[in-house]
């Protein structure tokens, strides 16, 4: 799937949907070129999520290249340099 959103961050409080639907998580923190998500289903860590795996991003919502057990498998729980 294409990426159409062309900025560094997503904004901090954006819900994050998995591929397929499910909503992920919240937006915690955003940086340049990742932003964090924590504060919903996934087991309690955060995720350093790649802005290159967001396909979406509009009206409050980010959607993810990755389903949910594809994100959880991703390496992002192990900080920015983990995963890609």
């Amino acid at each position: 799937m294409k990426r159409r959103d062309t900025r560094d961050a997503i904004d901090v409080g954006t819900a994050v949907f998995a591929a397929h639907g499910l909503q992920l998580e919240i937006v915690t923190e955003g940086n340049t070129g990742y932003s964090v998500i924590g504060k919903g289903p996934m087991p309690s860590r955060d995720y350093f999520v790649p802005i290159s795996a967001v396909t979406k991003a509009e009206n409050g919502r980010a959607t993810l290249i990755a389903s949910m057990a594809e994100t959880l498998a991703s390496g992002w729980d192990r900080g920015q340099a983990g995963g890609t």
